[in-house]
């Protein structure tokens, strides 16, 4: 029996590293993706893990459709060239290796363009978000306008506001408080390399 929980153990082990190795990796294959990344802002940083993406989000007083990126430590903002739904198309990429910060690159691939990044350190329970209602109920004269955003779920983290259907704002907010959770036990890690301080300032540049 102690031969069969010690298999166990190491098995569940391999699995993790595996696990662990393979979001890391989908970290660096996104911020190959993503051009307009303010200089000295590092993407891919140590111990940064992959969690969930999302495409199609509504952003209070912005235009147009974001994607948002989960990782264990942030929310990544950006817009995509390519728009989903029942208008399909491309639109021709204006981000060039310069504007990525590295050095070498060609461009190409780069069909992400960054608009923010919004640390999840020193986020305390109370501060995490939750589901807000839609601000208009859909029961309501049908003759008035009303906004896609009014009739959507949303969340705020931070100040930004994001507006997306029901099932996804619950997802969304559920993830990013276990997210919050987990980075709470690994500040209190002096092994962890996100062992930092409460007061961590908030690298978010909310850029237009």
């Amino acid at each position: 029996e102690r031969a069969l929980m010690s298999m166990k153990g190491v098995v569940a082990e391999v699995n993790e590293r595996k696990r662990v190795r393979e979001s890391r990796d989908r970290v660096v294959m996104i911020a190959a993706r993503l051009c307009e990344v303010p200089a000295g802002l590092q993407i891919v940083r140590r111990d940064r893990e992959f969690v969930m993406d999302q495409d199609n989000f509504m952003q209070k007083d912005k235009l147009g459709y974001r994607k948002l990126v989960l990782f264990n430590d942030a929310v990544l903002v950006c817009k995509s060239g390519s728009f989903s739904g029942r208008l399909i198309f491309s639109l021709p990429s204006t981000c060039s290796s310069s504007s990525s910060g590295s050095s070498g690159s060609s461009g190409r691939g780069r069909d992400l363009r960054f608009k923010d990044l919004i640390t999840l350190h020193s986020l305390s329970p109370t501060e995490c978000p939750s589901v807000i209602r839609p601000a208009l109920q859909p029961l309501m004269d049908p003759s008035m306008a009303v906004s896609n955003k009014e009739r959507s779920h949303a969340f705020e983290l931070r100040g930004r506001t994001f507006f997306g259907s029901k099932e996804v704002v619950e997802t969304w907010v559920e993830a990013i408080r276990d997210a919050v959770a987990r980075l709470a036990a690994q500040r209190a890690d002096p092994r962890s390399a996100f062992h930092v301080s409460a007061g961590a300032v908030d690298y978010g540049v909310a850029c237009e």
